[in-house]
């Protein structure tokens, strides 16, 4: 499970609202496949966190900025397709 995260506008980093981050399929829960992500157009960041570095997301995005970090992130020596 992931870490609430917080989202927040743009400009001025204003809390806009909250997420729990993507159901265990990847998809946003809060939108049909192929919306647009409720944080699209927004940044967000881990909820509560002084120190971290918040992340824009498109405001084209219709998938969960963390199922996207966690596909870009996997090792290079991962086997693409698992038997």
């Amino acid at each position: 499970m992931v870490a609430e995260m917080d989202i927040r506008v743009l400009q001025d980093g204003d809390e806009v609202a909250r997420c729990t981050g993507p159901s265990a399929d990847g998809s946003c829960p809060r939108v049909a496949i192929g919306d647009l992500v409720p944080c699209a157009s927004h940044e967000v960041v881990p909820g509560r966190a002084t120190q971290s570095r918040p992340c824009a997301v498109s405001g084209q995005s219709t998938i969960c900025p963390v199922t996207l970090a966690a596909m870009i992130t996997v090792k290079s020596d991962a086997a693409f397709f698992e038997d």
